[in-house]
């Protein structure tokens, strides 16, 4: 833990002195931050709060960031089949908490506490992918948990075969969702079909909104 807190204070202490230093650069935090809200009431904060904790979840098993910049418009986080060894290897550290040493308690804190900024912010702005991608870490150890934990049972040698068919299986579907159907997404993220200066004074926060003449006329698909 040690070695972890002055790793963590020697890479976030330069920014966290310039944003003390300097608070007016921090506008986007206080813009998106409702805690911060004071014309939101207590019952309100805990709508917004139990509103972005659904469409987190959501966003990792169903429905994802719909920003082609993020994601795969609407594809889960975690596909299905990754899915099932996330929570298996999640609901183990949760249910031998006790009985085992907390490292993994420690992966698990690290989870909630890297969820924090998407639940902060204004329900409108999730899921959002970007604001989360710092769970990364736990959510791999959460899966390879679900491998460690398979020698405990009789059948380790069957149940060895079927995850790694299922982690097999899951790998094709990540690079052919990224490499095929992102990569058309991300080209037409970042083009518009007009000059900028057409665009800019609408104030658009998507390409739907442009004038037809606008937008990408291609299929994407």
């Amino acid at each position: 833990m040690l070695s972890y807190l002055s790793s963590f204070l020697v890479v976030a202490l330069p920014l966290v002195v310039f944003l003390m230093m300097n608070p007016g650069n921090d506008g986007r935090v206080n813009q998106l931050n409702y805690l911060q809200d004071f014309s939101l009431s207590i019952p309100q904060k805990a709508g917004y709060l139990s509103t972005n904790i659904v469409k987190t979840v959501s966003m990792f098993f169903y429905k994802g960031d719909a920003n082609g910049r993020h994601n795969f418009p609407y594809k889960s986080a975690i596909n299905p089949l990754w899915g099932l060894l996330f929570i298996g290897g999640l609901v183990e550290t949760i249910w031998n908490s006790r009985k085992e040493n907390t490292y993994k308690l420690y992966f698990f804190i690290y989870f909630l506490i890297a969820l924090i900024p998407t639940l902060l912010t204004l329900p409108y702005e999730n899921p959002h992918m970007l604001r989360t991608y710092t769970v990364i870490p736990s959510v791999i150890i959460f899966m390879g948990d679900s491998f460690l934990n398979i020698q405990k049972y009789k059948f380790r040698k069957v149940l060895s075969v079927v995850l790694l068919f299922i982690s097999l299986v899951g790998c094709i579907y990540e690079f052919r969702t990224y490499f095929v159907y992102q990569a058309r997404v991300m080209r037409n993220s970042f083009e518009v079909a007009c000059p900028l200066e057409k665009v800019i004074y609408r104030n658009t926060k998507s390409l739907g909104d442009l004038p037809k003449e606008c937008r990408i006329q291609k299929n994407l698909f």
